[in-house]
């Protein structure tokens, strides 16, 4: 797109965002903002106009949902599975909610991130719905703070005596072989293949469109 159609539609950008609360609760002006941005670029404004730095953030963000959504159904999956012998008080229930905690903090934390930024500028979305999108977003972004304060809460109450469990008796005797376990990394790495392609034909399919 030419430089000069991006300097036209500054001043329309900045007034959009400088327009006076009317007082009403409608999110009309972050709406007129988001058709305007969409109309500079098919990615969102903070990436310049770069696909290549669209595509990382994408795959990254999408990567760590998707990380992050395993754990806490695999959490959730053992807590209730072992619900009858791991009483609350145990070390693994502990441990178990504290992960549960931290892929939540993941989920909630990017997986808005990645809804914002593959509807932004797609035409099937209004830009009010954009805007909507934004406001979740930001709500998102205090719902992660008591996940992340949690999951920081447990680990500093149980580090000792997790410490004391594995560095002594049979925790000491247990040996960890890498090499073993690599298997176990398979279908993580297949989920970050796939999660790498989605994200780069999403960037294409951006940078192949005509904003405005």
């Amino acid at each position: 797109m030419p430089v000069h159609h991006h300097i036209a539609h500054v001043p329309t950008l900045i007034a959009v965002s400088r327009r006076p609360p009317g007082g009403s609760t409608t999110s009309a002006v972050p709406a007129d903002v988001v058709r305007v941005a969409a109309e500079l670029s098919p990615y969102p404004p903070s990436f310049a106009n770069n696909g290549y730095l669209y595509f990382a953030a994408l795959a990254s963000l999408l990567a760590i949902s998707i990380c992050g959504g395993i754990i806490v159904r695999w959490m959730l999956t053992d807590l209730w599975k072992f619900r009858h012998r791991d009483h609350p008080s145990t070390l693994i229930f502990g441990f178990r909610v504290m992960m549960m905690l931290c892929g939540s903090a993941a989920l909630v934390r990017c997986l808005p991130e990645v809804a914002y930024m593959t509807c932004f500028a797609d035409p099937s979305v209004s830009p009010r719905v954009m805007a909507n999108i934004l406001i979740v977003k930001r709500a998102f972004d205090i719902l992660a703070l008591p996940t992340i304060l949690g999951w920081m809460a447990i680990l500093s109450m149980i580090y000792p005596f997790v410490s004391i469990a594995l560095t002594s008796g049979e925790g000491r005797a247990v040996r960890i072989d890498v090499i073993a376990l690599w298997p176990r990394l398979a279908k993580p790495a297949i989920v970050l293949v796939v999660v790498l392609a989605i994200s780069f034909l999403m960037a294409i399919a951006k940078g192949t469109s005509v904003p405005g």
